[in-house]
């Protein structure tokens, strides 16, 4: 799947997005966000770190940035 593909233009995590959904520790997945819906831009849940954006042994916070 492209952006091309979806009605927003944005192709997140292999689904559809909202938004560009694009900064560090946001996903688009229900599967990386750790609950929600598919199809919405949204935090990664806290102390997870899914696509190893966080530096060193970091996770995410969850409310959108890295932590320790």
């Amino acid at each position: 799947m492209s952006n091309a593909n979806c009605t927003s233009g944005n192709c997140v995590d292999g689904v559809c997005c909202d938004a560009a959904c694009s900064t560090t520790c946001l996903a688009c997945s229900a599967a990386k966000k750790g609950s929600g819906a598919d199809g919405s831009c949204g935090t990664i849940a806290n102390l997870t770190d899914p696509d190893n954006e966080c530096p060193g042994t970091g996770t995410c916070n969850g409310g959108g940035a890295c932590q320790p």
